[in-house]
């Protein structure tokens, strides 16, 4: 209930926590195949996945991860220009 309909509320998002026509949903579908995730407690899950097990990510209603790729954003790209910033950053100030 934590994860669900009680956390929201408890963050005052009355309008999220449940799967149902009018509610805001963000949800992550994670492969249960994995060397880490196979036999796993659905449960415990989130323990023992790793961002590659990540199959599926639905942001709003809208499919932002299919098959383990992101859709609209190359992230090794994005991961490299931001450590870049980074590092940019870190040398102007010294």
């Amino acid at each position: 209930e934590a994860l669900c309909e009680q956390g929201q509320a408890s963050l005052g998002w009355h309008d999220a926590g449940r799967i149902e026509v009018g509610q805001r949903a963000d949800l992550v579908a994670v492969r249960s195949d994995s060397v880490r995730t196979a036999g796993t407690d659905p449960a415990q899950i989130v323990l023992t996945a790793f961002a590659s097990d990540v199959d599926a990510v639905v942001v709003d209603g809208v499919v932002v991860v299919s098959g383990g790729q992101h859709r609209s954003l190359d992230v090794g790209a994005e991961l490299v220009s931001v450590i870049d910033d980074v590092w940019a950053r870190v040398r102007a100030s010294t």
